[in-house]
């Protein structure tokens, strides 16, 4: 009595080529292609006793996909015995995309006949949708290593989003950490308990933009019924300022291996969030119930200890235990 279909094609794709034009210089390009065509048929049948003669049909479509390219050059080189270095920059590109419509009807009052057009005319309701969003990023990377011990990584992003005012769209977004494998240390060579232990700190800076296209656009909504005629509406205010959620977070940990037999990583982090994304509640007298906006702030904290034991290991078989605290 009420049949309902749903049809999905989908495609996965993705194309990328490298080229080595001299040893160690690396130039690459990626392409993707995540996307989908969504059909979807329901009826209630004129013959259900329920609403006997009075039957529905409704219709939709979906197409959305996200495309990315990706394009990197790479430098590896190295300086004497001690000193090596890798050097990368690039650029990439994001397209969302989504389109839609449905429609539906009732009074449909024939089991053979359940077409949209078959239903009564004054019960029609078409409706479509689409929206789009663009990000556009420049970035670079350094990592650097000296004798195998010592380890140091730098990066700085630019990045540019359609979903923000036009005042703010560009955001700059850096990183930095090192890493020390203490074990190889002439004062720990003795230390045959001791397999392994590094110390790693790092300190860095990311944006979001997980909100909705057009968030900073001024909008006009549908038409509504006003005394005798019809009207537009201002669905949303305008926000030229909108911009990026901005994180930091600072991490310090170390990690290592004892006796060959028990893992650890103790690791404490201090993350902290500005220029929320927001949907700020507005007083009802200026027309509009709530606006996204970039306000307030958020800061965590807190230390996290994972511990692993080989409970069973051979060259066949392996049985491990971890666990994981948390305190923050």
């Amino acid at each position: 009595n009420f049949p309902n279909v749903s049809n999905r094609y989908g495609l996965l794709s993705s194309f990328n080529v490298e080229i080595e034009p001299i040893q160690n210089l690396k130039i690459a390009s990626r392409a993707g292609l995540d996307g989908y065509i969504s059909m979807g048929i329901s009826k209630r049948v004129p013959s259900f006793l329920g609403t006997e003669g009075d039957g529905t049909k409704s219709r939709s479509t979906g197409f959305e996909y996200t495309a990315t390219i990706t394009n990197t050059i790479e430098y590896a080189f190295n300086i004497g015995h001690e000193h090596s270095f890798t050097v990368l920059a690039g650029q990439e590109g994001v397209n969302n995309y989504y389109d839609s419509y449905s429609a539906y009807s009732e009074g449909i009052t024939d089991d053979r006949l359940t077409n949209l057009q078959d239903g009564n005319q004054e019960t029609f309701d078409v409706s479509e949708g689409m929206s789009q969003s663009k990000f556009l990023s420049f970035f670079g990377r350094v990592d650097y290593s000296l004798m195998d011990k010592y380890y140091f990584d730098a990066s700085i992003r630019n990045d540019e989003c359609s979903r923000f005012g036009p005042n703010n769209r560009h955001a700059t977004f850096w990183a930095a950490g090192a890493m020390w494998k203490m074990k190889r240390e002439a004062f720990f060579q003795n230390a045959y308990w001791l397999t392994d232990l590094n110390m790693k700190v790092s300190y860095g800076t990311q944006g979001n933009a997980s909100i909705g296209d057009y968030q900073h656009l001024a909008l006009i909504g549908e038409m509504t019924d006003y005394a005798t005629g019809s009207s537009l509406v201002l669905g949303q205010p305008s926000n030229a300022d909108l911009t990026w959620e901005k994180q930091s977070l600072l991490t310090v940990g170390f990690n290592g291996r004892v006796l060959n037999l028990i893992d650890f990583n103790i690791e404490y982090y201090h993350r902290k969030t500005s220029s929320m994304l927001m949907d700020v509640t507005y007083n009802y007298t200026t027309g509009f119930s709530s606006l996204y906006a970039n306000v307030g702030g958020l800061v965590n904290q807190g230390l996290d200890i994972t511990l692993g034991v080989d409970i069973l290991r051979g060259r066949d078989h392996f049985l491990r235990f971890n666990t994981t605290f948390n305190w923050n």
